[in-house]
């Protein structure tokens, strides 16, 4: 990356990191689901806001909620996807079934 370029991913990252969980959910996930594969891929960064934002402020229920969604990303076609759910799993303390899937 050059001098003044900044990572979409990261910047991303940073505006969604500063929703709720309600808006993630309500918002950006719907979206995320919507989107192209290619789409996807621009906005993985979701997932790893979903983990951070859900594990810090996120009721029980509400991780319980977003679990599914987390762990239907480990069967995605992209990698990356794949990668980024894997991680954000533990975050909100998938037990070792979701863990070892």
């Amino acid at each position: 990356m050059k001098g003044g370029e900044k990572n979409p991913d990261k910047e991303l990252y940073r505006q969604l990191r500063h929703l709720s969980c309600e808006q993630l959910w309500n918002d950006e996930v719907p979206r995320f689901d919507r989107a192209s594969p290619e789409e996807r891929l621009e906005r993985v960064s979701l997932i790893r806001a979903v983990g951070v934002v859900f594990s810090e402020s996120g009721t029980e229920a509400q991780k319980n909620t977003i679990r599914p969604w987390l762990q239907r990303l480990l069967h995605d076609p992209a990698e990356k996807i794949r990668r980024y759910g894997m991680n954000a799993i533990p975050k909100i303390g998938g037990g070792a079934q979701q863990e070892a899937e």
